[in-house]
């Protein structure tokens, strides 16, 4: 791949929001394969206010390279009523481990509810990127929405949804790389009238990649027709799986209704995850090292604030 003239790729940096410009600077397969990849990152001037980095491959034989990147979306429109209450908080995790080489992750998470109207979203990105062995980099980003409404006896609560989940996974050497990629989305709906959740509604929405294995996947599960209906022409899933480049693309949408005879209290609770893992291992045993790092927290860095489900914004 490296002595493909014009490779142009783009990742993020630890903790950061800058991106990275990766290209070759050798000109022929030849020159890659008899010297060794030197990275170096110099300044760049592409943006004003936006610092930018290019990564410069040196000729001096061509390294491992491994790149993944997940990110999911939900949005809800158009609530019959507005909530009384609602929390929203977002929080990322990264994890890095390299020897003397690149290894960089990134993770963003934003959850709003916003107060006294009838829409709420939340996202989750996350990408990595890692290089010659031994070599690891991890992201993790998580979301949260809640919000409590009150329906009146005979009362309907509706809300539209949309749901994306866009996932990538890239390795140049699949015997010597891992890059995978996973994305969740856990919809929950409960009647809290007396106060003791009970579980009336469910929507799943997940989806996996992996290009070590074929452990791949593609979920969407609703608990009842009678309540979630899908709109078929904005609902599509794209699956590109089994080869050293994986991707998935796929988009949900619909609309939530259900009548109540009582007056009820409705909390709604949607809750999403999306990870990314670049590796570069020089042996099998490698792995369970990089595994022992990542449960030891090994650089772990870590973004944003534990949720306060006690608090509450009232409209």
């Amino acid at each position: 791949m490296y002595g493909s003239q014009g490779l142009s790729l783009t990742c993020k940096l630890i903790n950061s929001q800058d991106s990275l410009k990766i290209e070759p600077t050798c000109k022929n397969n030849s020159e890659l394969d008899m010297k060794r990849i030197e990275w170096l990152i110099t300044p760049a001037k592409l943006i004003p206010g936006c610092a930018v980095f290019t990564v410069l491959l040196s000729p001096l034989s061509a390294e491992a390279l491994s790149l993944s990147r997940s990110e999911s979306t939900f949005r809800f429109n158009d609530f019959s009523s507005i909530s009384f209450s609602n929390e929203a908080f977002a929080d990322t995790t990264t994890v890095s481990t390299s020897d003397d080489e690149i290894a960089a992750a990134d993770a963003v998470a934003e959850a709003i509810f916003i107060d006294g109207a009838d829409q709420a979203n939340n996202t989750v990105r996350t990408e990595t990127f890692a290089t010659t062995p031994p070599s690891f980099s991890g992201a993790s980003g998580d979301a949260f929405i809640a919000g409590n409404f009150n329906i009146d006896a005979g009362g309907i609560f509706s809300f539209d949804f949309l749901g994306t989940i866009d996932l990538f996974a890239f390795v140049d050497k699949p015997v010597q790389e891992i890059a995978t990629a996973t994305s969740s989305i856990f919809l929950n709906i409960f009647d809290t009238t007396n106060d003791t959740p009970f579980l009336l509604d469910t929507l799943e929405f997940s989806a996996g990649i992996s290009t070590e294995n074929d452990n791949d996947f593609l979920t969407f599960n609703i608990s009842d027709p009678n309540y979630f209906s899908i709109d078929g022409s904005q609902t599509f899933a794209d699956v590109n799986v089994g080869d050293s480049t994986e991707t998935v693309k796929s988009q949900i949408a619909g609309r939530y209704h259900r009548t109540f005879a009582d007056a009820t209290r409705i909390s709604l609770v949607e809750v999403k995850n999306s990870t990314s893992t670049s590796q570069s291992i020089p042996e099998p045993t490698t792995s369970a090292l990089v595994g022992l790092l990542l449960s030891s927290g090994f650089m772990l860095k870590r973004r944003g604030n534990k949720p306060n489900l006690s608090s509450s914004r009232n409209s």
